[in-house]
């Protein structure tokens, strides 16, 4: 049977134990340093079992973590299971048991800077956006009070994207997409010749085209919201036609075909040959 050392103490008419660790794990110089430890947060007024106490039943990071992956990741994110993978990796082994509100900017700048020792510093990035998107969101629910991760730096440095295909690349993707002959391919077609950001395009509307032109209004893109844009509807109609898929039939029946939206009035209209094949010039 283990031996505990403890100290007894009396505190507003009640006696109460605060227990100091198991024999022979804590030794008696080290039970002795924590007893006068305890006595001396006692003489400041504190009550260290009833603080002990309130730890216990305070939301850990793991139980903010679980109901963050529940009720909003999973539920709103695609990319939930990314969410999923940092905190299994770098997160919950370190917090899991801590209580949400202990983890402060200090101990956020400690995980993120060994992130980045080990040489993965976007990663280290990605860890902290996670981090404050969940501390955000906790703050939100009252689970706890405030966003440690809100003043701690970036610690990685990001540099700009500017990778771009090749023409051979394009060339070897063009002729892929073509024996592959679907509608994922169609689509991925259309976005490489128009150049439109993928938002626009999953968000495109019957109501939007009218003849060989889609007007994209300023909602399907937060980098124009001043203005809506047009864009020539042509390349998009060869597009879809250099697949030689018959059930596609407008611009954005590729897209549509994979559910990615819904059209109000479906209008199908067979693509010539004659356009195809000149895309098909076009792209070699």
């Amino acid at each position: 049977m283990p031996a505990y050392w403890f100290v007894r103490y009396s505190k507003d008419g009640a006696l109460r134990r605060f227990n100091l660790g198991t024999y022979p794990g804590v030794t008696l110089k080290s039970a002795r340093t924590r007893a006068e430890t305890t006595i001396g947060r006692l003489a400041r007024g504190e009550d260290p079992q009833a603080e002990r106490s309130e730890q216990r039943s305070a939301t850990t990071f793991g139980d903010l973590a679980a109901s963050y992956l529940e009720l909003h990741a999973k539920q709103k994110k695609r990319t939930w299971e990314e969410d999923l993978r940092i905190l299994n990796h770098d997160l919950l082994p370190k917090w899991r048991r801590l209580p949400a509100a202990s983890i402060g900017r200090r101990e956020i700048a400690t995980l993120l800077d060994r992130i980045v020792e080990r040489g993965a510093p976007v990663m280290a990035n990605r860890t902290h956006a996670l981090i404050s998107k969940l501390f955000a969101w906790g703050k939100k629910r009252g689970h706890v009070d405030s966003n440690p991760a809100a003043d701690v730096q970036k610690p990685g440095e990001e540099g700009s994207r500017d990778r771009v295909l090749s023409v051979p690349e394009i060339q070897t993707l063009w002729t892929l997409w073509e024996t592959e002959n679907s509608v994922t391919s169609a689509a991925l077609q259309m976005l490489l010749l128009t150049g439109v950001r993928l938002t626009e395009a999953l968000t495109m509307r019957w109501e939007d085209i009218s003849g060989d032109w889609w007007t994209i209004p300023p909602h399907s893109s937060p980098h124009y919201k001043e203005q809506a844009r047009a864009s020539d509807l042509s390349l998009l109609v060869d597009a879809c036609a250099a697949c030689h898929a018959p059930h596609v039939s407008r611009p954005s029946a590729a897209l549509l075909a994979m559910g990615l939206s819904q059209p109000a009035e479906p209008h199908p209209h067979r693509l010539s040959e004659q356009g195809c094949r000149a895309l098909s010039s076009a792209s070699r």
